[in-house]
């Protein structure tokens, strides 16, 4: 299954990755009375993360920390579509680490992003 996950993710173009925006307002929301969550991958090249937003009805965020990938960024400065998917049903994010060529994956519930492993990209 992660095989699959990492080259669907290689095929979509997610070997340079900065800031890829990924709105999130399937599923549940990060915290009560928010309309859910914006995330952004940090991209930086000692240590990538996954910055977390809340976002609420008015589209204003607030940020609500960051969460390790436990890979590397590239440090790069371009955007890259697809280095940051969540799944159909909002429950789990994948984000690509191109310094480290890995793939982290993450499952997502009211109390924010768990990190739940890593795997290759080839």
């Amino acid at each position: 299954m992660f095989k699959k996950i990492a080259r669907l993710l290689a095929t979509v173009g997610a070997v340079a990755v900065a800031f890829s925006l990924l709105a999130y307002s399937a599923g549940a929301a990060i915290a009560a009375g928010h309309a859910g969550a914006v995330f952004v991958l940090t991209d930086e090249a000692a240590g990538n993360a996954v910055a977390a937003f809340m976002r609420a009805a008015d589209g204003s965020l607030t940020p609500a920390g960051a969460v390790p990938t436990g890979g590397n960024g590239s440090g790069g400065t371009l955007g890259s579509q697809g280095a940051l998917v969540l799944s159909d049903e909002g429950d789990w994010l994948y984000a690509v680490n191109a310094g480290s060529n890995t793939i982290s994956f993450f499952t997502v519930d009211d109390h924010g992003l768990h990190l739940r492993g890593q795997v290759n990209s080839g």
